[in-house]
Order: structure tokens, then C-alpha cells, then sequence
């Protein structure tokens, strides 16, 4: 969680953006988001993600 609120912009922006008093709240609701859908057993984190590729061609 730590490395993902390092490097990833979408999670820093959102964390810079909840301000001094929410912040605490958004790291622990990450955390639980990670501990439940992590698939690692040994300290690290896999986390199985679906995504949607689409290509669009102009015709």
C-alpha cells in the first residue's frame, strides 16, 4: 500500500486531495481493499485486476 500511494498518481491525488483529517480514513479503507482482494501470502501484494481494452480504427 505504501509503494502504491508513492507512485501511483491517481492514489496520491487522491489522498493530497482528502486533506489532513481524511486522509487517515482513505488509507485505512485502501489498506482493507488490499488485504482483502491480495492474493500474496509472503509480505507482498498480487492483486488480480479486469480491464477493457478497446481500439478504435477511423474509418
Amino acid at each position: 500500500m505504501e509503494v502504491f500511494l508513492r507512485y501511483f498518481g491517481p492514489a496520491i491525488r487522491a489522498s493530497d486531495a482528502a486533506g489532513e483529517q481524511r486522509r487517515e480514513r482513505f488509507r485505512s479503507d485502501l489498506h482493507e481493499v488490499f488485504s482483502h482482494y491480495n492474493r500474496a501470502t509472503d509480505g507482498t501484494a498480487v492483486v488480480e485486476n479486469r480491464y477493457l481494452l478497446t481500439v478504435a480504427t477511423r474509418a
